[in-house]
């Protein structure tokens, strides 16, 4: 490669605002945005939970209401339990459909979640999460009813591209004795499977918890395999997968955290049978914690893993000092395991959080995340500094193929606080949507302009359409 051409791929192009759009409620309403995606065409695609009511047109002015109420036996209605959410919309922001679930069914527990999603290249949607009791997932036309097997069990759900139900599935207890479960991430494989990670409860509760992995037949649901996945250092097994993504052999590669002894976090390697073919842990340290919070596949094979560490961290066989109080952290390894590299920002009288990673069209990963107080986010020994607001604020960070800092986009509330930070998606054009929640009032202008969303008394959610300018 001449130097011209490294130049040329090196660009350093910023991020400006394209579109925000509003998921919005009334004051004590709460909206909690878990993920986003894009398809092929550009269409957008949310997903989350509510409670009370939530407009999911808010351009339009209240065009199209949902809300979470049942009616009492003995007449009126009453605010009732968690509902799961998944919308579709146009790049500008127009609504195209919206479809709700009741999550927490006629259950004892009232527990219901909804996680990450993947969205297909042609617009087919599978989402994750937990219900409970006896559910309809297809309430807008006929039935699709299941009942959980214990107090919260994690489920799959595809949708096509039209929001039409193709099939729901429970998975089951997934340990021996298992008491509960939740999905936290689900990715496609390139037989168009579903693969699902999250959390399994065996008998014990929740301190006991396990990470797994679950295979489901992408044309019909049916459940091939549930297993346990993570680290096995003499204490219990990995707590939870946050996050999991297919490479175009049919292996699935895993990331969450682990309690035990030590806090830290995993990256693992599985096969399309379910076994593990490697594992390795993430910020291994006796003073230090890590835990990988988003996983992506490289072009060339590698896997790119984020989440944040404190103090002393060992990765692999890596070992990293964090600069503040909590860094976070991209680190690359190769198809067998090994660690190429590890990038963190932080600073010293700062934090900073990373949530979720995507590879965008030039080939670079794309960061999200939160940050406090002051930050460095140049990874190349330059400066890159952004600080933040009194309550945290929103990052979404690009970074070229060797881990060097490209640009960095931050959004500052106005007292508000970030309350979760759902996915990042990258766009065909080189763009990047991010979805968030959060309180008070928000500015999601990462220039000199302002675009502020309040939310009022409650809890709003938002996706950000950002471009390169």
């Amino acid at each position: 490669m001449t130097g011209l051409e490294a130049l040329e791929q090196r660009r350093l192009m910023a991020l400006g605002l394209g579109v925000v759009a509003g998921l919005g409620g009334e004051d004590g309403d709460v909206v909690r945005v878990s993920d986003v995606a894009n398809d092929r065409a550009g269409h957008v695609y949310v997903c989350g939970t509510f409670e009370g009511f939530v407009d999911f047109d808010v351009r339009r002015n209240r065009a199209y209401v949902l809300d979470t109420f049942r009616r009492r036996d003995g007449g009126g209605f009453e605010r009732f339990g968690v509902d799961g959410f998944a919308a579709k919309y146009t790049a500008d922001g127009r609504l195209i459909w919206a479809r709700q679930v009741q999550l927490t069914g006629d259950g004892t527990a009232r527990v219901g979640s909804i996680g990450r999603m993947a969205v297909e290249g042609d617009g087919e949607v599978v989402l994750t999460g937990s219900f409970d009791g006896t559910v309809d997932f297809n309430p807008l036309r006929g039935r699709y009813a299941l009942t959980s097997e214990t107090a919260g069990e994690a489920f799959a759900w595809k949708l096509d591209e039209g929001g039409r139900v193709v099939w729901a599935a429970g998975l089951g207890r997934l340990v021996e004795g298992g008491t509960g479960s939740v999905g936290r991430a689900v990715a496609v494989d390139a037989a168009g499977d579903a693969v699902v990670t999250g959390e399994a409860f065996p008998e014990g509760g929740e301190e006991d918890g396990v990470a797994f992995v679950s295979r489901l037949d992408g044309g019909t649901g049916e459940v091939a395999y549930g297993r346990e996945v993570g680290l096995s250092t003499g204490g219990p097994l990995a707590l939870v997968g946050n996050a999991v993504a297919a490479d175009p052999e049919g292996h699935v590669y895993v990331t969450g955290g682990q309690v035990g002894g030590l806090a830290e976090g995993f990256v693992a390697k599985v096969n399309r049978r379910g076994n593990t073919v490697w594992a390795r842990s993430l910020g291994d340290s006796l003073f230090g914690s890590g835990g990988g919070q988003g996983v992506a596949v490289t072009r060339r094979g590698g896997v790119f893993v984020v989440g944040s560490f404190s103090g002393n961290g060992l990765f692999a066989n890596v070992p990293r000092l964090s600069n503040g109080t909590t860094d976070a952290y991209l680190a690359l390894f190769d198809a067998e395991g090994d660690v190429d590299w590890v990038r963190h920002w932080g600073g010293q009288n700062g934090e900073a959080f990373a949530d979720d990673v995507v590879i965008d069209a030039g080939g670079r990963a794309v960061v999200s995340g939160v940050f406090g107080q002051e930050v460095d986010f140049d990874t190349g020994g330059g400066r890159r500094i952004r600080e933040a607001g009194d309550r945290r604020d929103f990052y979404v960070a690009r970074f070229f193929a060797d881990g060097v800092f490209s640009t960095v986009a931050t959004f500052g509330g106005r007292q508000g606080k970030p309350t979760t930070l759902a996915g990042v998606s990258a766009s065909r054009s080189g763009g990047v949507i991010f979805g968030a929640s959060f309180d008070r009032v928000f500015d999601f202008d990462p220039g000199v302009g302002q675009a502020e969303v309040d939310a009022g008394l409650g809890e709003n959610g938002v996706w950000v359409r950002l471009d390169e300018v």
